[in-house]
């Protein structure tokens, strides 16, 4: 037979079904499912259809997007270049027009 820790010993962790979860994250039932079908969401355990979600675990998925700046995305580890020399991207005319074999429009 397992012992089972005294309540002292026991983990004081809360669990959020996805209505709970999407308040807390003060987000939408709907977002947190389509995060779990893309897998970028938090973490989430699964008991036969039931879904929740650990307030540690929710704790964690907001820290990891804490932004000091707008103008840092999630991949860049600085701000995006506001430069003038910056390279600028080339649309559809722009090519035909240094394409020698170009047939006008």
């Amino acid at each position: 037979m397992t012992k089972i820790p005294p309540d002292s010993m026991r983990s004081r962790n809360v669990w959020f079904d996805p209505k709970g979860a999407a308040d807390y994250l003060h987000s939408c039932t709907s977002t947190l499912a389509k995060k779990r079908l893309r897998g970028d969401g938090p973490a989430y355990v699964k008991f036969g259809r039931l879904v929740r979600y650990s307030q540690v675990w929710l704790d964690e998925y907001m820290d990891c997007r804490r932004r000091t700046s707008t103008s840092l995305d999630a991949g860049l580890t600085s701000p995006v270049s506001s430069r003038s020399d910056a390279p600028i991207a080339k649309t559809e005319d722009d090519e035909d027009k240094e394409s020698p074999d170009a047939v006008p429009r």
